[in-house]
């Protein structure tokens, strides 16, 4: 039986840090490709910044991995529920309009219900081995 909780061969912590960088940089290229001045352009950085954060966090205090995973998976329920606004445009009539911004966030929706299915599974696997 492994020790810890590993998705694609990463702890969560590592896994979350990776998420979180993801996201940081996504927001960073999204950004400075499509020229935007808005700052809405830069939502998956200021989403991936607190899961970075949670992440690193878990590793530096693996005392309050439980405390810090909690916070990143909520963090990541926003970025789930803020890439469904995709819906809006879509129904409304508007989608594609504004390109990077509708591929920002159908990619903010998969990759935040994702990294929900994984940490839950996380969670899941905690709790089965507590004792072990």
């Amino acid at each position: 039986m492994q020790n810890s909780f590993s998705y694609l061969g990463m702890s969560f912590p590592k896994l979350t840090i990776s998420y979180g960088l993801f996201l940081i940089i996504w927001g960073l290229v999204v950004s400075v490709l499509s020229g935007s001045s808005s700052v809405t352009s830069w939502i998956p950085s200021f989403i991936g910044i607190p899961i970075f954060l949670a992440g690193l966090l878990t590793v530096i205090f693996p005392a309050r991995t439980k405390l810090f995973s909690h916070i990143a998976l909520t963090v990541g329920v926003l970025a789930f529920a803020g890439g469904l606004d995709v819906f809006r445009t879509i129904f409304g009539g508007s989608f594609m309009q504004t390109p990077a911004a509708d591929v920002s966030k159908v990619m903010l929706a998969v990759t935040g219900l994702w990294y929900l299915l994984v940490g839950i599974k996380s969670f899941r696997w905690a709790r089965q081995n507590r004792n072990q």
